[in-house]
């Protein structure tokens, strides 16, 4: 059983707790682990394939997305299922039984890799989880082995600078939005507790 503030993964545990029984499922002790042990009773958890521990309590995901973030608000319960299904490397932090920060890459394991939905809740802010988590999230192993790791963001690029991004002047972002986006044509469900 892992310690309040240490880092862990969450196959094989009781998923309804998301604050107690996280363990390692690679071998490695909590001490290993590619990010440091937190000391303010946050556990960081990089999870499963199966994201189990998020699937059953993907309200309060919601609620953090719709708090602490203004590009993921109003987004479906049943679209955070596939978003979480597709994304290959996930993390999550918690204090308590509270989901405070969370982040998600995709990747193809070899090339590239993108890191999307950082979001830490406001009153967890400036006290290094954010870095902790994008670390995480590099270190995952299947990110870890791409030649380039990519992120978008509005307005924190200099918290990424200080984790060794930098602005790509050669590259301009481009965007698509299909028909059946959120841009208007369809309308994001209802937020319900």
């Amino acid at each position: 059983m892992a310690l309040p503030g240490q880092n862990t993964q969450d196959e094989s545990q009781d998923e309804s707790d998301p604050g107690q029984g996280q363990r390692e499922t690679d071998g490695r002790t909590a001490a290993s682990s590619p990010v440091r042990p937190r000391t303010d009773r946050v556990r960081l958890i990089q999870h499963s394939t199966l994201k189990l521990r998020l699937q059953l309590r993907i309200k309060d995901l919601r609620s953090l997305l719709d708090r602490d973030s203004f590009w993921a608000r109003g987004r479906r319960l049943g679209d955070l299922r596939k978003m979480l299904n597709g994304s290959q490397a996930v993390v999550s932090a918690w204090h308590g039984s509270r989901l405070v920060g969370f982040g998600r890459a995709t990747c193809d394991g070899v090339y590239r890799a993108v890191l999307w939905d950082v979001v830490v809740a406001a009153e967890h802010q400036g006290q290094g989880l954010g870095s902790e988590l994008v670390t995480m999230l590099l270190s995952h192993q299947l990110v870890a082995k791409v030649e380039r790791v990519y992120l978008m963001t509005t307005n924190s690029a200099g918290f990424y600078t200080k984790l060794k991004f930098h602005e790509n002047h050669g590259q301009k972002l481009m965007i698509r939005e299909p028909e059946n986006s959120y841009n208007g044509k369809r309308e994001p469900e209802p937020y319900q507790q």
